[in-house]
């Protein structure tokens, strides 16, 4: 399906230009040859690259993860914060 009519890009362009790491609809036109021109495509082409993104990001989360990762992702703070917490000291005293 077109998307561009200015510059004549299709779905699957977009799509293409996603997959290839573009994040960004004026980037991926400029990418494809020729950046916007009148702009009334740019939100459809938008959520055609978020979904290609947000395709990406699901296909990941369902591996499962190793111990190694597990162990990672369980200091990771709920809520999105970007800061890890340390992990909990495993090491036991004993008296002696």
């Amino acid at each position: 399906m077109y998307v561009c009519l200015c510059n004549g890009y299709r779905d699957s362009e977009i799509s293409e230009a996603a997959r290839g790491g573009e994040r960004c609809a004026k980037r991926a036109y400029f990418a494809m040859g020729n950046g916007p021109r009148c702009g009334q495509c740019l939100e459809m082409a938008q959520d055609i690259i978020d979904d290609v993104h947000e395709a990406e990001s699901s296909e990941c989360s369902s591996y499962p993860l190793t111990g190694e990762q597990r162990t990672a992702t369980e200091v990771l703070p709920a809520g999105g914060s970007q800061t890890p917490t340390a992990p909990k000291s495993r090491i036991s005293f004993s008296k002696a």
